[in-house]
Order: structure tokens, then sequence, then C-alpha cells
């Protein structure tokens, strides 16, 4: 969508939201469509109220998606770093999921092990990368199994996994491209370059944009 597509998307839910008790299924798409057109303040907003009221009922499903929403919105790629607050909802979205293989959680987990870049082991950011992706690949999400590569890719920068890297930028950019996901198409194509340079390329995806991060950044 263009920037004035989300635009005119956000006044609508602005409009509906004066007129009806507001409603993660309100709250959700608002934001993603404030965030569509730039402004990240107010998306943030939404999707924190969104939370809220998905915690109450126990809606784990709209509170996840929520809880995405504030780290980089539902289609964004760019990820805060040393967020603790996006870190505390993504971790609260896995406590309150099911236990059992979904895309969502395969996504969560990917989300997080990137948001919890430079501030925990690396062991653990490691292991649930792994996790995402071997729960995409069971439960066939091509779009899930992208994302997971890409936060694989990021928890294993370094010198010693260059060829898997390698591997898994190739994996990535063919399951993007299956899901229909150019966003991952284009994350995969750098990958190959930055896995074969020197060590100070440390990481598998594009380097920094805007204020915000794209996963596998330096920080910003």
């Amino acid at each position: 969508m263009s920037e004035n597509a989300w635009h005119g998307a956000a006044e609508q839910l602005h409009l509906a939201r004066a007129w009806v008790t507001p409603t993660p299924d309100l709250l959700i798409p608002l934001g993603e469509a404030l965030g569509g057109y730039g402004d990240e303040a107010a998306a943030r907003e939404a999707f924190l109220e969104a939370t809220t009221l998905a915690r109450g009922p126990g809606d784990a499903t709209a509170f996840a998606r929520a809880a995405l929403g504030y780290g980089a919105g539902l289609t964004g790629f760019e990820v805060s770093l040393f967020d603790a607050r996006q870190q505390r909802l993504l971790e609260e979205a896995l406590d309150l999921l099911p236990e059992g293989d979904t895309s969502l959680r395969s996504w969560v987990l990917a989300r997080l092990s990137v948001a919890l870049s430079f501030t925990a082991d690396t062991t653990r950011r490691r292991e649930m990368a792994e996790e995402a992706v071997a729960m995409a690949r069971r439960v066939g999400d091509r779009a899930a199994l992208a994302r997971a590569l890409a936060t694989w890719c990021d928890a294993v920068a370094g010198p010693d996994d260059v060829e898997r890297r390698i591997d898994a930028s190739l994996e990535m950019e063919r399951a993007a491209r299956s899901a229909g996901d150019p966003i991952h198409v284009l994350l995969a194509l750098p990958s190959r370059g930055t896995s074969t340079s020197s060590p100070s390329s440390r990481r598998c995806t594009t380097p920094r944009v805007r204020p915000r991060c794209w996963p596998g950044s330096d920080p910003c």
C-alpha cells in the first residue's frame, strides 16, 4: 500500500474507534495503518493498548499479534534494539501462546531472538532461532520459515558459520519467493555478500536504516 492509502485507512479506523468500543481487532489494524505512513509513536500506542485489552480475557493470538506490531509492525522488518518493553511483551506472548507448533509462535520466537540482540546470551538467542526454524518447517509455513531463517542468520553471525549462513540465505530466498514475501527476498540477497566478507561484516542482513535497525544490523 502507498503512504496515502495507509493514511486513509488510519483515518477510517480512527472514525470507527469514535463509534465503537476499542478492541484488539480494531486497534491492531489501526496500529499497522499508522505505522504504514510513518507515525510510529501513535502506532506503538495503538499496539500497546491492544495488548492491554487482549491480556484481560487471555486472547493469546491477539496479544501476540499486538506484541509483534509494537516491535516492528506486522509487515515490518526493522526491529528496535535495547527495547525492554518490546522484549517483555514478546516474552509474555510466548507464555500466553499454546505450547504446540504454530506459525504465530514461530514468528514470536524469531522476533524475540532479534529483539534480544546485544542484551541476552548468544546461546539463548541461537536456540530460539533454531526452534523458530524447526517449528516453521513442521507447520509448513514458507513465510514463517523465511522470517525464522533471517533470525537464525543473525543469531549465528560470525566467521564460524559462513557456509551455513549462505545455505540459509538461499533457502530463505526460496521460501520468501514461494510465500510472495518481497521483503525477505531482499533481506536474503545481501546475506551472500556479508557471509563471505571479512569478519567485521558480522550480520546476515542489511545494515541500519532510519532510527531503527534491520534484524542483524549494528546498534542504532
